[in-house]
């Protein structure tokens, strides 16, 4: 294994990176190294799906209905805030009702690829793992600020492994769900 400069002077001051109580000489906590671990590929929906009856779409219509009145009575007319509410409003029942596509990932030791484009691990600061139900979530946190959260579905059967993969390349920091996230959830979107 090569070393770099910045490690040689690393453990010339006599200091390194390693968990409070862990032996840095220790094998990683894997059974495998991750060199000789396998790449993991499955195929999985983009995200999670919910049916959605006459009736949602008629309590959309009605909540859209009455933000642009409350809108049009406190701003005494503005119609172009009205027009935006209510395409707003069609935008997210449109989209509500967008079936989610099938999606081949993979995990492997360089990054993970999702359809056709491949993420570095070096992209990311850290992923959470978020059980929906049967399903299981995994969110990776993007070191850029401007770049969305990506949010892998993995199989129950192999979701030790893909955490394992993971584990090796990228701490595993759990947080609270966001805002956002829950009133999707609750609405069923």
């Amino acid at each position: 294994m090569d070393i770099t400069e910045e490690q040689k002077d690393q453990e010339k001051a006599g200091w390194s990176f390693h968990k409070e109580g862990e032996d840095p000489d220790a094998a990683p906590h894997s059974e495998m190294p991750v060199a000789d671990m396998q790449p993991i590929s499955w195929t999985a929906s983009e995200y999670i799906s919910h049916q959605k009856d006459a009736g949602w779409y008629l309590i959309l219509a009605g909540a859209t209905a009455v933000v642009c009145a409350l809108t049009y009575w406190i701003s005494h007319g503005d119609l172009i805030s009205i027009i935006s509410i209510a395409v707003v409003g069609g935008l997210f029942g449109f989209l509500a009702g967008k079936s989610p596509r099938s999606l081949q990932y993979a995990v492997d030791s360089q990054g993970i690829t999702v359809g056709q484009k491949s993420y570095p691990y070096s992209q990311f600061k850290s992923f959470a793992v978020i059980h929906e139900g049967p399903l299981t979530s995994i969110n990776l946190w993007p070191l850029q600020r401007f770049m969305p959260e990506l949010s892998i579905y993995c199989p129950p059967d192999q979701e030790e492994k893909i955490l394992d993969f993971l584990s090796e390349h990228l701490p595993n920091d759990q947080r609270a769900e966001h805002a956002i996230d829950r009133l999707m959830k609750r609405i069923r979107f």
